[in-house]
């Protein structure tokens, strides 16, 4: 009998329980894009997830390609196969824990009474080990791979120089290379840190939605696509009534938005459809929503 495939979570279970239907939050509701078909109840174990997503079959890569290139034969030696997933669960997922600062705060009401500034934003430390979640967050996704090896090969990368064809396991592979890749995690997180930071809540009887890409993005449509383009806006739900965005400084002097900077504000009725219909777009499959709300209303 073959070894049994684990599922591995691209959008960590964690964060999915903030949008559970259930008040054990175990349970969540979904929209699947490809079957256009809604199931409550769904087990969250089994959202946002795939079978072996991070795993690599080295001895796949090794039988079906001669790698010369000592940087990268040693590379493939070092790592494991499980190595990307251990990686982010063990060193990324727990800077989730500043989230949650926030989400308890919102909880309490502290963050809407003031109706000010959100001192856990103005927190460099915090807004840093944000940022790098987030960073993470927006590149590990199964909507991020698609994306970014969709953008390697119509930009005419010759991998073939280092690889036999293509393949799932060198999927993974390059998939990891970005992920590990400082320079990029850094750029990536640097645009994200230094931009106009803004919470969002809903006071009414709306939602906001999440999915299986939860960070998404409006690039700047006059730049070259790249791993994170000019990005005008990004926006990360973190509760069903509750939504970070992060502008561009430049588009928010544009608009008057700069002054928002580290507040929370109330967002209005089109907003709400607006930010739902790009989590909607922006999702690789599944679209979550927690009608039921088990969170304070203010």
């Amino acid at each position: 009998m073959g070894k049994k495939t684990t599922q591995e979570h691209y959008v960590p279970q964690r964060y999915l329980k903030l949008f559970a239907s259930d008040v054990e939050k175990t349970k969540i509701e979904v929209f699947d894009k490809v079957k256009n078909e809604i199931r409550s109840n769904q087990p969250i174990d089994r959202v946002a997830c795939e079978g072996g997503f991070y795993d690599i079959n080295l001895d796949n890569i090794f039988k079906r390609n001669n790698v010369e290139n000592p940087l990268v034969n040693d590379f493939l030696q070092k790592i494991e196969s499980n190595f990307t997933d251990t990686y982010l669960t063990d060193f990324v997922e727990p800077l989730f824990s500043f989230i949650d600062d926030v989400v308890n705060q919102f909880l309490s009401g502290k963050l809407v009474t003031n109706q000010s500034y959100v001192t856990l934003l103005k927190n460099k430390q915090i807004k840093n080990k944000i940022s790098y979640y987030i960073t993470y967050q927006y590149l590990r996704t199964r909507w991020f791979r698609d994306y970014f090896l969709n953008l390697i090969y119509q930009n005419g990368k010759d991998l073939n120089t280092l690889f036999d064809g293509r393949s799932s396991d060198i999927d993974k592979l390059i998939h990891l290379n970005i992920i590990l890749d400082y320079q990029e995690v850094q750029i990536i997180k640097n645009t994200i840190e230094s931009g106009i930071w803004i919470l969002g809540y809903i006071k009414g009887s709306k939602v906001f939605y999440t999915s299986d890409n939860p960070i998404c993005v409006i690039p700047n449509v006059d730049e070259k696509p790249s791993v994170f383009s000019d990005v005008i806006l990004a926006t990360y739900p973190i509760l069903p009534n509750l939504i970070l965005m992060v502008m561009s400084p430049k588009i928010a002097k544009r608009f008057g938005f700069e002054l928002l900077n580290n507040k929370i504000k109330e967002i209005k009725q089109d907003a709400i459809d607006y930010f739902n219909n790009q989590r909607v777009s922006g999702a690789y499959r599944t679209v979550t929503r927690d009608e039921h709300r088990h969170v304070p209303i203010y």
